[in-house]
């Protein structure tokens, strides 16, 4: 077996690589051969190639020889550079975005502009260079034409006027590749900041915030508003050279037709109102688009997250009408949206060939005759100036589905968020709160106006009113490294809230709380990840094969995972994490007792026996063997101290445990009289009855018993696993060409033949005006 470093990358295809045999299936990869040719997923592209491959882009060749080889795969790509890494332009976009918040009038533009505009900046230069030397054929078509005219014009004057005109074409190329390049990097960075601080932010939302901002309205944010970013970098310099080109142009044309140029100016001077109203509707369009995506998003998310409730209620019919229904709203929106878009094309497209009509028309009507030099000089300005003018409408659509998403995530990033603990006068590991009183934050009450009239009782019924007072009340509470602090009380008494109060997640409305100490918290409803255990309990951090086995006694390994389990891999993570504090929630409820004990004795009394823990827990079984005991009652610790002091005290905590022993004790009996019956009921049967009864009996103890087990599902050790019984496999990949069957269903997925003809016949005939137009 292969060792590999810390931290080092499994590959998913070790040195080999597909080479075709010339008779590859399109749905089949049983016919490629394996060859051994190694990835370039060990490098990034700068340390491939210098300046001039900078320039070339010859860094892409190696990777483009590869996928001619074999198909590829993920770690066969380049990795990235270290400028584009997620976390250096999330740090980047973090910082500017603080200034911004400090300056009192926080602009999302401004940050993102600090940020990343520098390269932006570069690649304006690039397309400004690129737009200038446009202009340089247009204006030496005339001497060209002069030139052909005169028999006695030397050969060098012709050779010059070619050579200029090369020359302006190579750097023209180098430069738009450049520019293009540029703005596609600087849009990855943005996204990749965004998605980033979207995510983060999301961590840190105040409890009220988490109730105004869905799931679903967050993933919008990261998946779509993230992605508008992006695709509006390359339009964005638009907005300048667009006006750059027209200016340019329209002051050659004047030293070409005079004052017949004033007629095309007329022209998009009457276009720029029109454009304004567009832009108007279509941002409202775009808005009202992006609220129906907020909430399909957001029934879909509930949907799949309680998909076992819906299949065990028979729930499937009722919840798919619902996202039906939001469905069918989006793609009712989603059609306006584009048939407005297309209006606006249409219309713009119009534009560049009437500004050239109508500027001729005027020339030759003021009494100029139109020579073959002026009229190619003109038309070559025309159609630079075409360019401009018919990508408005798409800069147009750009810019408002940007604006629409700038406004969103700037409203999101300025949402409240959860009061940050810091460390007070502490001077070491420990947890200090002082006279506290905690509450929760509920959303405000819903906007009467928009509220149904047919349902406005009803909703302002279900409204959640904002919590007056708190949770907990005069809270004093201290806990030191290497103590367990146990919190019981009755269920809703307040325990979760203090660990909530002391996390910052609830509002501390009085007193004061401190902590010092890197903080570990197991939640009462674990979170687990879709990947192996392995991945669940590293959660990014690098994987340590001592600490790694230090946490599997704790949770068991696999990836079938019961309620009790999740909650032991749950507490696995947190031991990995290797905390100073230590805050679990009720994390022996979802165990047996028997489960129960070996996580108290191995694990908190234990492992983390040089660690604070602050243990919730309505069993009272292990509370002896605690430092510290809090009993809350009614908002507030009504008890605090040792086990000892406090059941001599015959107080709240000694009743608690009378009254779970006995409830202990009736347990037991009732379970000794089921097994009494039981057996009682088995020897009244007859010998068959009784061993089908015990067949039975066992048959069923073994499906429990193998239930009770989890398959390993470690990343060295799946080479001997069956794949069946596994969430998790491998999803089947088709290479070579692609079948005409995909195309058949790709054809009937956008209305069949007949709206494939009408799209077909729509390109062709679009080229056809294009090339008329030319003409």
């Amino acid at each position: 077996m292969v060792q590999r470093k810390q931290g080092e990358r499994k590959p998913l295809l070790k040195g080999v690589a597909v080479v075709h045999d010339g008779a590859a299936s399109s749905k089949h990869a049983s016919s490629w051969m394996l060859v051994d040719t190694p990835g370039l997923g060990d490098r990034y592209p700068s340390q491939q190639s210098g300046c001039l491959g900078n320039v070339f882009f010859s860094w892409v060749t190696p990777l483009m020889k590869l996928g001619n080889e074999r198909p590829l795969e993920s770690d066969d790509l380049f990795q990235l550079d270290p400028h584009n890494r997620a976390a250096n332009v999330s740090k980047k976009f973090a910082d500017a975005w603080e200034q911004q918040t400090r300056s009192g009038k926080p602009s999302l533009v401004w940050a993102l502009s600090k940020a990343f505009g520098f390269k932006f900046i570069v690649a304006g230069f690039l397309k400004l260079i690129h737009d200038s030397l446009q202009f340089v054929g247009p204006m030496v078509i005339k001497d060209i034409i002069a030139y052909l005219s005169d028999p006695t014009a030397p050969l060098s004057k012709g050779l010059t006027y070619a050579a200029v005109i090369f020359a302006a074409g190579v750097v023209q190329s180098f430069a738009l590749r450049q520019y293009f390049f540029y703005c596609y990097e600087t849009g990855l960075q943005l996204r990749s900041a965004i998605v980033t601080a979207v995510f983060e932010k999301s961590l840190l939302l105040s409890a009220a915030a988490r109730q105004q901002r869905t799931s679903g309205e967050i993933t919008n944010l990261m998946s779509i508003d993230a992605q508008r970013l992006q695709d509006m970098t390359p339009y964005l310099h638009a907005v300048w050279y667009g006006a750059f080109q027209i200016v340019v142009s329209c002051v050659l044309l004047w030293q070409q037709i005079g004052v017949a140029t004033f007629a095309g100016v007329a022209v998009i001077l009457l276009v720029i109102p029109l454009m304004t109203l567009i832009s108007k509707v279509m941002r409202k369009l775009q808005q009202r688009l992006m609220q129906v995506k907020d909430e399909r998003i957001k029934i879909c998310v509930e949907v799949l997250s309680g998909i076992k409730v819906v299949k065990l209620k028979a729930w499937e019919n009722s919840f798919g009408q619902r996202v039906m229904k939001f469905r069918d709203e989006e793609l009712a929106r989603l059609r306006t949206y584009v048939f407005a878009r297309s209006g606006s094309n249409t219309i713009f497209s119009f534009v560049p060939s009437l500004v050239s009509v109508v500027s001729f028309n005027a020339y030759v009507l003021l009494g100029h005759a139109l020579d073959v030099g002026t009229a190619l000089t003109s038309l070559a300005l025309f159609n630079i100036l075409r360019f401009p003018l018919f990508m408005l409408p798409q800069v147009l659509n750009n810019v408002v589905e940007a604006s629409v998403s700038f406004d969103r995530l700037r409203s999101y990033f300025l949402v409240e968020e959860r009061t940050k603990v810091g460390e007070g006068d502490l001077t070491e590991v420990g947890i200090s709160v002082r006279g506290a009183d905690f509450k929760w934050d509920a959303a405000p009450p819903a906007d009467k106006e928009k509220i149904n009239e047919k349902k406005e009782e009803e909703e302002e019924a279900l409204v959640t009113p904002v919590a007056e007072g708190p949770t907990l009340r005069h809270v004093d509470f201290s806990a030191k490294n290497g103590e367990l602090h146990a919190i019981v009380g009755h269920v809703g008494s307040g325990k979760s809230t203090l660990l909530a109060g002391i996390l910052g997640d609830a509002r501390c409305s009085a007193g004061s709380v401190a902590i010092r100490g890197k903080v570990a918290y197991v939640s009462q409803q674990p979170f687990i990840q879709n990947a192996t255990v392995r991945d669940n309990i590293t959660f990014g951090l690098p994987f340590d094969a001592e600490k790694y086995e230090e946490a599997l006694r704790i949770g068991e390994k696999g990836i079938n995972l019961s309620g009790g389990q999740r909650t032991r891999v749950a507490i696995a993570r947190a031991v990995y994490q290797d905390a100073d504090i230590y805050l679990l929630d009720d994390i022996l409820s979802a165990v047996d007792s028997h489960v129960g004990a070996d996580i108290f004795n191995e694990c908190i009394k234990k492992t983390l026996k040089d660690k604070l823990v602050v243990l919730v827990t309505h069993s009272l079984s292990f509370v002896s063997q605690c430092d510290q005991i809090a009993v809350i009652t009614d908002g507030r610790i009504a008890e605090h101290g040792s086990y000892k002091k406090l059941m001599a005290t015959k107080n709240l905590l000694a009743q608690m445990v009378s009254n779970y022993v006995e409830s202990e004790q009736e347990e037991d009996e009732e379970n000794t009289t089921s097994a009494e019956s039981l057996e009682d009921a088995m020897d009244d049967c007859g010998d068959e009855e009784e061993l089908a009864i015990t067949g039975r009996r066992k048959s069923s103890e073994s499906r429990l018993h193998r239930r009770s087990r989890v398959s390993t599902r470690s990343d060295d050790s799946q080479d001997g696993v069956d794949d069946e019984g596994q969430l998790m496999v491998e999803e089947d990949r088709s290479v070579g060409d692609v079948s005409w069957s995909v195309y058949r269903v790709w054809i009937n997925a956008f209305g069949g033949l007949c709206a494939a003809f009408l799209v077909v016949f729509g390109f062709f005939a679009a080229q056809g005006i294009a090339l008329v137009a030319t003409l």
